[in-house]
């Protein structure tokens, strides 16, 4: 009965059961310190401990695992220093507990100190070094492992992904004498990472059995490429729809279509605190200050999250002496609570202050300052926080070689980059994007050869280079070689030869496809009917366009004479894709307005549209009106464009030649 109270968690009636029963049978009392460790309460725990009577090498190790799973890194240490016997659960724990403080050092210093290895401790110690990105020395570990379980194959997969190097993942998946549904769901991860819906779909029907974890990461693979229907067709055939699946796909219509994720979020059946922060996330993003108080005064509970999101609405929408009131009405202010704010003014001038009042500063804090300034371009200010900093982290050496990167300095991102005593995939690529801006080709390939730990993140940097320097032939070489391709680097292979007029072919080779992929072949064909029927094709594939699609599809219908579905794509921009219509959309009205003879229409919607007319709106009107000899429009539109471009002659031309077209 004990038993079964502690596997529930049920703590007051194991306590009940095993204590006043026999204060002398340490089988009891390991019962209670488990459930106490398992439901996370060290306190708990640590009470129990210190009141066993006679404690067992399992009572030791039980706390010792429960500080480590908590990460009490100092007193797991401590425990583990004064246990007066030690077996190989107390050191694979500790171990862990070094890997999960990022130890890598302390890691392999009690590896190697251990009498004895197993399995469990080659795969502990393969993970600490996965977890901090060193794959050279996973890679190392893994192959010098005297004997391998299914847990070693999972992690090295695992490491394979987090590298970006899904073919090698999936060679050693092919490889594996035996696999479990753990090994089935990396593989399915690696893909998901990649966005490569067809590979992620062929693993997904092909695994023996699934569970929440694989729907879930199937779902997350088709809302990640915003594949919205093939999306829902996974969720509807869920065989239980969560609240986790439901927030993932209300966290894609969000990202896709705020109207349509306001509908769905009313049809989740039981919202949790999650739920509503999605949506008011989304309402936050978009600046929709009004509808995210609204909202935010609705929920029954609220955290971090929730108050950050909010914070985020009025600093996004310039209003900081409100964010400043909705952060001192917080009923409480932790370091994460300074943190969200400090994050929410980032880049503004209270920025500064703020930080040196915070009660206290964790890494966090210091890193997002030192972002901040390093993404500002701010180099000065951007060391000198550095060199305040009580330790310089690797992320806050990343951001100064970055910072050095954006401001042009590639000697001085180079030296900081040679001082690290460590470097990873992500410092690389930063000192690779440095040679990239700094346009030295050539230093940015022959370090792209040299360096070790080469990822997806890597080939990316060096095709987007190459595609941006216009030098498609190398550009090609490279993503021959490339071992896997990302959805990013297949769309920046379509503009490169959408570039070179060559990008029709290439587009209809491409696996998979998202909007990116689909708009830059849209705005590729032109203004022209391809275009337009590319655009429907689009709509068939379940994308929604975005407001760069929908300028090229209204300038398809301007070039084409096509009034009616140029109005008809005008009007839906709001009422069916939830897109608010920019200058350049009106302009493109105006123009399949003006051109259609309807100047007066065209005239009215200058007059009626948000904005103050451009010179782009008033010389596409003026156009309007020569070509249907519109005299007095005419005089009207060269007068509205010469109050916004005075020094532009074009009008006084366009207006003579069209008085003298009328009277001829």
């Amino acid at each position: 009965m004990s038993t079964n109270y502690a596997h529930n968690g049920h703590l007051e009636k194991i306590e009940c059961v095993c204590v006043p029963a026999n204060p002398e049978d340490t089988i009891s009392w390991n019962k209670l310190l488990a459930a106490y460790s398992r439901n996370g309460n060290i306190r708990g725990a640590e009470i129990c401990f210190n009141s066993i009577p006679h404690k067992s090498i399992v009572s030791w190790n039980t706390m010792l695992s429960a500080y480590a799973q908590e990460r009490h890194f100092l007193k797991s240490k401590h425990l583990f220093d004064v246990m007066p016997d030690r077996n190989e659960v107390s050191w694979n724990a500790m171990l862990a507990a070094y890997a999960e403080s990022g130890d890598l050092n302390g890691a392999k210093d009690i590896f190697d100190k251990m009498p004895f290895w197993s399995v469990v401790s080659w795969n502990s110690l393969i993970s600490a070094y996965s977890q901090n990105d060193q794959f050279s020395e996973v890679k190392s570990l893994f192959d010098g492992l005297p004997d391998r379980s299914v847990v070693s194959y999972n992690t090295m997969i695992s490491a394979y992904c987090r590298n970006c190097d899904v073919e090698s993942a999936k060679i050693l998946f092919e490889q594996m004498p035996q696999k479990n549904l753990a090994s089935w769901n990396s593989m399915l991860a690696a893909y998901f990472q990649l966005g490569n819906i067809p590979a992620a779909s062929e693993t997904f029907d092909a695994m023996p059995e699934r569970n929440l974890v694989s729907w879930i990461t199937i779902l997350q693979v088709y809302t990640r490429a915003g594949h919205l229907s093939g999306a829902k067709q996974v969720f509807d055939s869920m065989p239980h729809n969560t609240v986790l699946a439901w927030n993932i796909l209300l966290q894609a219509y969000c990202e896709a279509h705020e109207s349509r994720a306001v509908l769905l979020f009313r049809q989740i059946p039981q919202w949790d605190l999650r739920s509503w922060n999605i949506l008011l996330s989304e309402y936050a993003r978009n600046g929709h200050i009004y509808q995210a108080q609204e909202l935010f005064d609705s929920m029954p509970e609220r955290d971090i999250v929730s108050w950050a999101a909010l914070l985020h609405a009025y600093s996004h929408a310039n209003e900081i002496d409100t964010a400043k009131r909705v952060f001192h009405s917080m009923p409480q202010h932790d370091i994460v609570s300074w943190t969200t704010l400090l994050a929410a003014l980032n880049e503004k001038q209270a920025e500064i202050t703020f930080f040196e009042n915070m009660p206290e500063w964790n890494l966090i804090c210091w890193n997002v300052m030192l972002a901040s300034y390093a993404r500002s371009g701010n180099v000065i200010k951007a060391k000198t926080m550095f060199d305040r900093m009580p330790s310089q982290s690797l992320v806050a050496c990343t951001s100064m070689v970055t910072a050095y990167s954006q401001n042009g300095d590639l000697e001085m991102a180079k030296s900081m980059y040679d001082k690290m005593p460590i470097h990873n995939a992500k410092v690389n690529n930063a000192l690779l994007h440095a040679f990239v801006r700094s346009g030295c080709i050539e230093e940015g390939m022959a370090m792209f050869k040299s360096m070790v730990d080469v990822n997806l993140v890597s080939w990316t940097i060096v095709l987007e280079m190459l595609v941006g320097s216009g030098n498609l032939l190398k550009a090609h070489g490279i993503w021959e070689d490339m071992p896997e391709k990302g959805m990013f680097a297949w769309n920046i292979m379509l503009k490169g030869y959408a570039q070179a007029g060559l990008a029709s072919q290439f587009f209809e080779k491409m696996p998979m496809k998202d909007l990116v992929s689909w708009t830059t072949m849209v705005v590729a064909l032109g203004h022209g009917k391809r275009s337009l029927e590319l655009f429907r094709r689009m709509e068939q594939e379940g994308l929604e366009p975005d407001t760069t699609s929908l300028l090229s599809v209204l300038g398809a219908c301007s070039h084409e004479g096509m009034l009616e579905q140029g109005c008809c794509f005008f009007r839906s921009m709001e009422s069916d894709y939830g897109i608010t219509p920019r200058q350049e959309h009106y302009c493109c009205l105006i123009d399949i307005l003006g051109k259609s003879g309807h100047t007066e229409r065209a005239e009215a919607l200058i007059q009626v549209m948000p904005w103050l007319a451009d010179g782009a709106s008033w010389g596409a009107f003026l156009g309007a009106c020569r070509l249907h000899s519109r005299v007095t429009q005419g005089i009207r539109a060269a007068r509205g464009l010469h109050e916004v471009d005075y020094d532009d002659p074009a009008s006084h031309l366009l207006v003579m030649d069209m008085i003298l077209h009328s009277k001829n």
